[in-house]
């Protein structure tokens, strides 16, 4: 991934856009079943995620990654299930970002907020284990 400035371009999308997209991706985060701590992000599971819905996740990343091309978004769907995992990650470590980002979507009260900070925290004690266990 090559670096690109943790900026958004807000002259990507029309106004209807970003409200649609705003709208969507607040019911899409209300809808998160697992967060996952990734090295420069987050991956957010959604479980039984029909046709339909599997389309509709990626029409918000088409948008998203017009407005935000600085972030590397992957849509996986594990063999034989019906789950999504989506994964926002970029070449720096945008996790402060997405917090923020996320929060001014659902409210610092969601679910999925408290999980994400769940993540970050395990996420930094096992490397703070690590980097005591490297330095003995």
């Amino acid at each position: 991934m090559s670096e690109l400035p943790i900026t958004c371009d807000l002259n990507a999308l029309t106004n209807d856009q970003r409200q649609w997209l705003t709208t969507e991706f607040r019911k899409l985060f209300n809808t998160v079943a697992k967060v996952k701590a990734l090295p420069t992000g987050y991956g957010f599971h959604f479980k039984n995620v029909d046709e339909q819905q599997f389309t509709h996740i990626a029409k918000l990343i088409a948008l998203d990654r017009l407005c935000c091309p600085f972030i590397q978004h992957e849509i996986i769907q594990p063999a034989g299930g019906l789950d999504v995992w989506l994964q926002f990650s970029a070449a720096q470590d945008i996790k402060a970002y997405l917090e923020c980002d996320i929060t001014q979507l659902v409210g610092k009260q969601a679910k999925v907020i408290t999980m994400m900070q769940q993540q970050n925290t395990e996420q930094q004690s096992t490397q703070d284990r690590n980097i005591c266990l490297c330095s003995a």
